[in-house]
C-alpha cells in the first residue's frame, strides 16, 4: 500500500491504463454500506423488494435514458448489492482514437503540467459517471422517501474481454437469486 501525506492511500481497483469511456462490456458490482440488506430479502427463490430495492431497480432501468451510448444487458438487485452488465457503445472520437487506452502519467504529482486536465478526463469517463449517477439517484430518491440508505464507497468492475466470460457473467446474474445462500455477499 502506498503512503501519501502520512496516511494510507487505497490503490485503485480500476484496470490500469484503460479508458472507461471506450467501447466494451462492463460487469459492475456495487454493495450497500456494511452489506446491509437495504434492498429486500429473498424468500422461496424470489427477491422481495423493500422500497429502496424498487427504487434501485427503476434507476438501473433508466440508465440508457441518461446515457444513450450505454445498453443494459443484464442486472439483478440483491438484498445488499447490485450486479449490472452493460455495453458501452460510445461514439466519442477521443476514445476511439486512443484505442481505449490512456497514457499513464504520474497523476500523484501536482506539479505535472497535465495533472488537473488528466484528472478531469479520468473523472468524466462513461463507466464511472454511470455508477456515480446511479448511486446518487438511488440515494436521493431514498432520502425523498425518508429511508435510511447508504452505499459502500467503492465498486467492483470487470472489463469483459471474450464471449465465454460474457456468458459466464450472464448466467451468474440470472441465477444469483437462486444461489443467494452460497453467495460470498450473503448476509442473513
Amino acid at each position: 500500500m502506498v503512503r501519501f501525506a502520512e496516511r494510507f492511500k487505497i490503490e485503485s481497483s480500476r484496470l490500469a491504463g484503460w479508458n472507461y469511456s471506450g467501447k466494451g462490456i462492463y460487469f459492475i458490482t456495487i454493495c450497500t454500506r456494511y452489506q446491509n440488506n437495504f434492498f429486500g430479502k429473498i424468500m422461496d427463490g424470489k427477491m422481495i423488494y423493500k422500497v429502496a430495492g424498487e427504487i434501485c431497480v427503476n434507476c438501473i432501468n433508466e440508465i440508457s435514458k441518461h446515457f444513450p451510448d450505454v445498453r443494459l444487458i443484464e442486472s439483478v438487485v440483491m438484498p445488499n448489492h447490485v450486479h449490472i452488465l452493460f455495453h458501452v457503445e460510445t461514439h466519442d472520437r477521443a476514445s476511439l482514437q486512443d484505442n481505449r487506452k490512456i497514457t499513464l502519467i504520474n497523476l500523484g504529482h501536482k506539479n505535472h503540467p497535465d495533472y488537473y486536465s488528466r484528472l478531469s478526463k479520468k473523472s468524466n469517463q462513461v463507466v464511472p459517471n454511470v455508477i456515480k449517477q446511479l448511486k446518487s439517484s438511488v440515494k436521493r430518491k431514498c432520502n425523498q422517501q425518508k429511508l435510511y440508505f447508504v452505499w459502500q464507497d467503492r465498486y467492483y468492475d470487470e472489463v469483459i474481454k471474450d464471449n465465454k466470460r460474457l456468458n459466464t457473467i450472464k448466467y451468474y446474474i440470472k441465477n444469483n437469486i437462486k444461489n443467494w445462500q452460497k453467495d460470498k455477499l450473503y448476509r442473513a
